[in-house]
């Protein structure tokens, strides 16, 4: 058996188990959407780093804007507001809806 690392062949891409290659009748947009950067690699539109020890850290996405009355938010910065006050844990905001259709942020901590 071939040697892996983290379930992945040296050949093979990063893509998750049951990832599909395309959209439903709009495989251009597929293509621009998630394989545009790097070749081989699914673009996931999560944010994080490697440290030294070679560890991946996922700290958060690059895609995660609110519309709210027309401004744009960032649950990302929201969240980074709220985790750092000193009684805060763990965080997270998400996109709710109010009874009339509209998005709000929600958060949680502890």
């Amino acid at each position: 058996m071939p040697a892996r690392h983290h379930g992945l062949d040296r050949d093979q891409a990063a893509v998750a188990a049951g990832l599909s290659a395309a959209l439903w009748e709009q495989d251009e947009r597929c293509r621009e959407a998630y394989f545009p950067r790097i070749p081989r690699l699914l673009q996931t539109s999560d944010a994080g780093y490697k440290d030294e020890d070679g560890y991946v850290f996922v700290m958060g996405r690059t895609d995660d804007i609110i519309n709210v009355a027309g401004h744009r938010l960032s649950t990302g910065g929201m969240e980074e507001i709220l985790a750092s006050h000193p009684d805060v844990a763990e965080c997270a905001v998400l996109a709710s809806r109010t009874r009339s259709r509209a998005r709000c942020p929600a958060a949680s901590w502890c």
